[in-house]
């Protein structure tokens, strides 16, 4: 599940101003996943295939910290192979496209490209349609047997400005997994979080998708968000 960029960051940050903020997911086509039992194990690897593979549809909605009202729809869809404009390495690419409402109005639409290896599935890094790329730097290989309550690194990335040799850096960007339950059903969990360039930390996100019991993914979604001192938002299918 890759990162919401700082283009809608930025849509975030701006509507600080008038205590906006906000990222999200959702539930996509519909579907009832067999109840799973929390001792289940759950391929991470193959999960993340699915999404960088795959074409799904989530919405979610929440009431901001701020009062407003807020909708996200994250839609995932695979893209012809390009080469990753940072490094010009060739690789397959997934699209990830977040349209975000508040109180009905579209104050953000963004698409993120990730370019990643076929075979073993590594990222390179992502592209966004602000103009901006990040470039992953380390990886961590996702297990192919988790069960709930485990959790573990994904992969941590350089954030730059632009997407053309010498940009400069703005950041940098961890993620993490996470299997984790809720009332009777299980969700697979990607965390992240954003830095500046001096390390702290300027906003946060959890993107969560209900499992069935065979591994695949369900029509339940739930997204928080943080923006440290300024905004939070819980939102769900």
């Amino acid at each position: 599940m890759q990162r919401c960029k700082r283009a809608l960051k930025k849509a975030f940050s701006a509507a600080a101003f008038a205590l906006l903020a906000a990222c999200g997911g959702g539930g996509g086509d519909p579907f009832v996943p067999s109840v799973p039992s929390f001792e289940d194990a759950y391929d991470v690897s193959r999960i993340l295939f699915m999404l960088l593979t795959g074409t799904g549809s989530w919405t979610v909605v929440g009431i901001g910290s701020d009062g407003a009202s807020y909708e996200m729809t994250i839609r995932f869809e695979p893209d012809r192979d390009a080469f990753f404009p940072l490094t010009g390495l060739p690789g397959a690419r997934s699209n990830k496209t977040v349209t975000l409402k508040r109180n009905g109005v579209v104050i953000a639409a963004v698409t993120d490209s990730t370019y990643y290896d076929s075979t073993s599935l590594t990222i390179h890094g992502t592209s966004s349609s602000d103009g901006s790329c990040s470039l992953v730097t380390s990886a961590a290989p996702p297990p192919g047997n988790a069960a709930a309550g485990s959790g573990g690194a994904l992969d941590s990335s350089i954030d730059y400005i632009g997407c053309t040799s010498g940009s400069a850096a703005q950041g940098s960007t961890d993620r993490n997994w996470s299997i984790e339950t809720e009332a009777l059903a299980v969700y697979f969990c990607s965390h992240e979080t954003n830095k500046n360039l001096a390390g702290s930390v300027i906003a946060t996100e959890s993107v969560c998708l209900q499992l069935s019991r065979d591994g695949t993914l369900g029509s339940k979604a739930r997204v928080t968000r943080s923006v440290p001192g300024t905004f939070s938002l819980t939102a769900r299918t």
